[in-house]
């Protein structure tokens, strides 16, 4: 019940703070509405404009090229989340020092490495996207490889 007290303290106490303006990067993508990315972003790589060339290729590589599409997806609306939760939850929490250093160190751990972890490997797959020629990726397994420590935090 000590955590469950701790829990319902940080969410009466960020609705009960008025936020003052962040001054980290944390809003870059709160701007993008779930609806916004379900209806453009999330479009299957089969149906987006490159019909010609998703025609030419075998059906396991238009199921290949369609992973590699919903990773990147995937991994942009996470980093909106993130930033949602960062600037409406964590900002205010360590801001308005209504935890502890103990119970933010416990609460929050490692949540800015995770952020700007996820913002690179994000950044790094849509790179690759856009590098490709014509847009059919040839390899994400390196960007995985490079990114490793990102995911180590997550088990942390």
């Amino acid at each position: 019940t000590a955590k469950m007290d701790l829990v319902i303290k940080v969410i009466e106490s960020t609705a009960a703070h008025s936020m003052s303006e962040p001054t980290q990067t944390y809003d870059v993508f709160a701007n993008i509405s779930r609806d916004q990315y379900n209806t453009e972003s999330r479009k299957r790589f089969a149906t987006s404009k490159r019909k010609t060339l998703v025609n030419s290729l075998d059906p396991r590589e238009i199921q290949r090229q369609e992973i590699i599409f919903e990773i990147i997806n995937t991994e942009k609306l996470y980093i909106k989340d993130l930033s949602i939760i960062m600037l409406h939850f964590i900002f205010p929490l360590k801001n308005n020092k209504i935890l502890t250093p103990d119970e933010s160190a416990s609460l929050l751990a490692n949540i800015d490495s995770i952020y700007e972890g996820n913002k690179a490997f994000y950044k790094d797959l849509k790179k690759r996207f856009r590098d490709s020629d014509p847009n059919i990726v040839s390899e994400v397994g390196d960007i995985f490889v490079s990114h490793e420590n990102l995911f180590k935090l997550y088990s942390l």
